[in-house]
Protein backbone atom coordinates (compact mmCIF):
# COMPACT_ATOMS: atom_id res chain seq x y z
CA UNK A 1 0.00 0.00 0.00
CA UNK A 2 1.61 3.23 -1.16
CA UNK A 3 1.20 6.67 0.35
CA UNK A 4 -0.47 7.84 -2.86
CA UNK A 5 -3.06 5.03 -2.64
CA UNK A 6 -3.74 5.88 1.01
CA UNK A 7 -4.42 9.49 -0.05
CA UNK A 8 -6.72 8.23 -2.82
CA UNK A 9 -8.54 6.01 -0.31
CA UNK A 10 -8.91 8.93 2.10
CA UNK A 11 -10.79 10.74 -0.65
CA UNK A 12 -13.50 8.09 -0.34
CA UNK A 13 -13.76 8.78 3.40
CA UNK A 14 -14.15 12.51 2.76
CA UNK A 15 -16.75 11.63 0.13
CA UNK A 16 -18.79 9.55 2.58
CA UNK A 17 -18.80 12.53 4.96
CA UNK A 18 -19.88 14.74 2.05
CA UNK A 19 -22.91 12.50 1.42
CA UNK A 20 -23.73 12.48 5.14
CA UNK A 21 -23.50 16.28 5.28
CA UNK A 22 -25.81 16.71 2.27
CA UNK A 23 -28.27 14.16 3.66
CA UNK A 24 -28.38 16.00 7.00
CA UNK A 25 -28.63 19.43 5.32
CA UNK A 26 -25.22 20.60 6.53
CA UNK A 27 -24.31 22.19 3.21
CA UNK A 28 -21.37 24.21 4.52
CA UNK A 29 -19.77 21.03 5.81
CA UNK A 30 -20.73 19.26 2.61
CA UNK A 31 -18.87 21.85 0.57
CA UNK A 32 -15.73 21.35 2.69
CA UNK A 33 -15.97 17.57 2.41
CA UNK A 34 -16.48 17.74 -1.36
CA UNK A 35 -13.53 20.13 -1.65
CA UNK A 36 -11.33 17.66 0.27
CA UNK A 37 -12.52 14.66 -1.78
CA UNK A 38 -12.11 16.52 -5.06
CA UNK A 39 -9.01 18.56 -4.21
CA UNK A 40 -6.91 15.67 -2.92
CA UNK A 41 -6.91 14.31 -6.49
CA UNK A 42 -4.00 16.63 -7.29
CA UNK A 43 -2.17 15.54 -4.13
CA UNK A 44 -2.40 11.79 -4.73
CA UNK A 45 -1.14 12.06 -8.31
CA UNK A 46 1.69 14.40 -7.36
CA UNK A 47 2.68 12.13 -4.47
CA UNK A 48 2.71 9.02 -6.67
CA UNK A 49 4.95 10.70 -9.25
CA UNK A 50 7.21 12.38 -6.69
CA UNK A 51 7.77 9.19 -4.64
CA UNK A 52 7.95 6.87 -7.64
CA UNK A 53 4.78 5.07 -6.58
CA UNK A 54 2.98 5.13 -9.93
CA UNK A 55 1.32 1.75 -10.52
CA UNK A 56 -1.41 0.43 -12.79
CA UNK A 57 -3.56 -0.28 -9.72
CA UNK A 58 -3.03 3.26 -8.42
CA UNK A 59 -3.95 4.72 -11.80
CA UNK A 60 -7.18 2.72 -12.01
CA UNK A 61 -8.02 3.33 -8.32
CA UNK A 62 -7.48 7.08 -8.75
CA UNK A 63 -9.66 7.24 -11.87
CA UNK A 64 -12.43 5.24 -10.16
CA UNK A 65 -12.39 7.56 -7.14
CA UNK A 66 -12.26 10.63 -9.41
CA UNK A 67 -15.36 9.55 -11.29
CA UNK A 68 -17.17 8.48 -8.09
CA UNK A 69 -16.56 11.82 -6.39
CA UNK A 70 -17.62 13.87 -9.37
CA UNK A 71 -20.44 11.83 -10.87
CA UNK A 72 -22.06 10.49 -7.69
CA UNK A 73 -21.37 13.77 -5.89
CA UNK A 74 -23.13 15.77 -8.59
CA UNK A 75 -26.04 13.31 -8.66
CA UNK A 76 -26.42 13.66 -4.86
CA UNK A 77 -26.45 17.45 -5.21
CA UNK A 78 -28.98 17.25 -8.04
CA UNK A 79 -31.24 14.86 -6.09
CA UNK A 80 -31.28 17.23 -3.13
CA UNK A 81 -31.82 20.22 -5.43
CA UNK A 82 -28.66 21.89 -4.14
CA UNK A 83 -27.60 22.68 -7.70
CA UNK A 84 -29.80 23.48 -10.71
CA UNK A 85 -30.81 20.70 -13.11
CA UNK A 86 -28.62 22.03 -15.92
CA UNK A 87 -25.55 21.21 -13.76
CA UNK A 88 -25.86 17.68 -15.15
CA UNK A 89 -24.11 19.03 -18.26
CA UNK A 90 -20.92 19.21 -16.19
CA UNK A 91 -20.61 15.47 -16.87
CA UNK A 92 -20.39 15.90 -20.67
CA UNK A 93 -16.75 14.71 -20.81
CA UNK A 94 -17.53 11.58 -18.83
CA UNK A 95 -20.55 10.79 -20.97
CA UNK A 96 -18.62 11.46 -24.20
CA UNK A 97 -15.80 9.13 -23.10
CA UNK A 98 -18.06 6.20 -22.14
CA UNK A 99 -17.37 4.24 -25.35
CA UNK A 100 -13.74 3.80 -24.29
CA UNK A 101 -14.89 1.41 -21.59
CA UNK A 102 -15.54 -1.19 -24.30
CA UNK A 103 -11.96 -0.82 -25.53
CA UNK A 104 -10.65 -1.32 -22.03
CA UNK A 105 -12.78 -4.42 -21.46
CA UNK A 106 -12.05 -5.97 -24.86
CA UNK A 107 -8.33 -5.31 -24.75
CA UNK A 108 -8.00 -6.27 -21.07
CA UNK A 109 -5.80 -3.27 -20.44
CA UNK A 110 -5.99 0.23 -19.00
CA UNK A 111 -6.79 2.91 -21.54
CA UNK A 112 -4.48 5.93 -21.64
CA UNK A 113 -4.98 9.17 -19.79
CA UNK A 114 -6.85 12.05 -21.38
CA UNK A 115 -3.78 14.19 -20.86
CA UNK A 116 -3.77 17.90 -20.18
CA UNK A 117 -7.13 18.47 -21.83
CA UNK A 118 -8.72 15.95 -19.48
CA UNK A 119 -7.06 17.55 -16.47
CA UNK A 120 -8.27 20.98 -17.57
CA UNK A 121 -11.83 19.68 -17.86
CA UNK A 122 -11.65 17.97 -14.45
CA UNK A 123 -10.57 21.25 -12.85
CA UNK A 124 -13.36 23.01 -14.73
CA UNK A 125 -15.89 20.40 -13.63
CA UNK A 126 -15.01 20.84 -9.97
CA UNK A 127 -15.05 24.62 -10.23
CA UNK A 128 -18.37 24.53 -12.08
CA UNK A 129 -19.91 22.40 -9.32
CA UNK A 130 -18.84 24.96 -6.73
CA UNK A 131 -19.91 27.87 -8.96
CA UNK A 132 -23.49 26.65 -9.36
CA UNK A 133 -23.58 25.39 -5.76
CA UNK A 134 -22.74 28.91 -4.57
CA UNK A 135 -25.32 30.29 -7.02
CA UNK A 136 -22.79 32.73 -8.45
CA UNK A 137 -23.80 34.76 -11.51
CA UNK A 138 -23.28 33.21 -14.93
CA UNK A 139 -23.56 29.63 -13.71
CA UNK A 140 -25.32 28.51 -16.88
CA UNK A 141 -22.48 29.89 -19.02
CA UNK A 142 -19.79 28.31 -16.85
CA UNK A 143 -21.52 24.93 -17.05
CA UNK A 144 -22.05 25.30 -20.80
CA UNK A 145 -18.38 26.16 -21.33
CA UNK A 146 -17.23 23.16 -19.27
CA UNK A 147 -19.71 20.92 -21.11
CA UNK A 148 -18.55 22.07 -24.56
CA UNK A 149 -14.89 21.65 -23.65
CA UNK A 150 -15.76 18.25 -22.16
CA UNK A 151 -17.44 17.08 -25.36
CA UNK A 152 -14.41 18.16 -27.43
CA UNK A 153 -11.86 16.53 -25.09
CA UNK A 154 -14.01 13.41 -24.60
CA UNK A 155 -14.61 13.08 -28.34
CA UNK A 156 -10.91 13.46 -29.14
CA UNK A 157 -10.14 10.88 -26.50
CA UNK A 158 -12.59 8.35 -27.91
CA UNK A 159 -11.16 8.89 -31.39
CA UNK A 160 -7.57 8.48 -30.13
CA UNK A 161 -8.35 5.35 -28.09
CA UNK A 162 -10.21 3.63 -30.93
CA UNK A 163 -7.58 4.62 -33.51
CA UNK A 164 -4.70 3.38 -31.35
CA UNK A 165 -6.48 0.25 -30.14
CA UNK A 166 -8.13 -0.97 -33.33
CA UNK A 167 -5.28 -3.27 -34.29
CA UNK A 168 -4.62 -4.60 -30.78
CA UNK A 169 -8.16 -5.49 -29.72
CA UNK A 170 -8.58 -8.66 -31.81
CA UNK A 171 -5.25 -10.06 -30.56
CA UNK A 172 -6.14 -9.29 -26.93
CA UNK A 173 -9.55 -10.92 -27.25
CA UNK A 174 -8.08 -13.87 -29.18
CA UNK A 175 -5.50 -14.46 -26.45
CA UNK A 176 -8.15 -14.26 -23.77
Amino acid sequence: MSIANVITGSRLIWFVFFIWAVETDRLGWAALMFLAAWGLDAVDGWTARRLGQVTEFGYVFDKAVDRTVLIVGLIVLLMHQVVPDYAFLILAKDIAALPTITVQIKSMRVVPSMGRGGKLVVVGQGLAVFWVWANLPGGWWIVLGVAMLGVVVGGQYVFRVYRNSASSIPRAVENY
